[in-house]
């Protein structure tokens, strides 16, 4: 397995392997030293995921829309004001965009649709935070300090005055 370089994201084909069933099998590397994304990686990761059709996955997945897409991208920039980029970005059976965050303080999904998201977090230690809802109500600044929890070593201000759901 290639180690990652702290300038660049792995490609869809990294995240993703096929096996001899025709299922695709999620690949785990180890995380980058550094918190370093380079733009550019995940808008080629984005278009690669946008150019998938019909059963990209041999078991029926649906394509990525446009919309679903360019939500994601929306979501990616919102997040990046807060220097929160995920570790992988991952097309999903349902026609979804998915971003992913490992550390060793916990993990965190966010899921993005043509209309809705959903994300959790699941820390190490402590509560899980949730949320959904529609894309069109700008969630960046709840979830960025949700991320907080697992990313960074301090709370954001803002997540001391957010009213949160939390649970499983």
């Amino acid at each position: 397995m290639n180690s990652i370089s702290a300038w660049t994201l792995p490609s869809l084909s990294e995240c993703w392997r096929g096996s001899e069933e025709s299922n695709l099998v999620r690949v785990n590397w180890p995380a980058p030293r550094k918190a370093i994304w380079n733009e550019a990686a995940q808008a080629e990761q984005l278009r690669e995921i946008a150019s998938l059709e019909d059963n990209w996955d041999g078991c029926g997945a649906s394509a990525i829309s446009g919309a679903a897409v360019h939500n994601a991208a929306v979501a990616l920039n919102d997040l990046a004001a807060y220097r929160l980029r995920p570790s992988c970005i991952l097309p999903t059976p349902s026609g979804t965009v998915a971003f992913e965050w490992e550390t060793a303080r916990g993990s965190a999904h966010l899921e993005i649709g043509t209309s809705t998201f959903a994300f959790y977090t699941a820390p190490v230690v402590g509560e899980s935070i949730m949320y959904s809802g529609s894309i069109e109500v700008s969630n960046a600044e709840d979830i960025a300090a949700a991320l907080a929890t697992i990313v960074s070593s301090t709370l954001p201000h803002s997540m001391a005055n957010r009213d949160v759901a939390v649970g499983f």
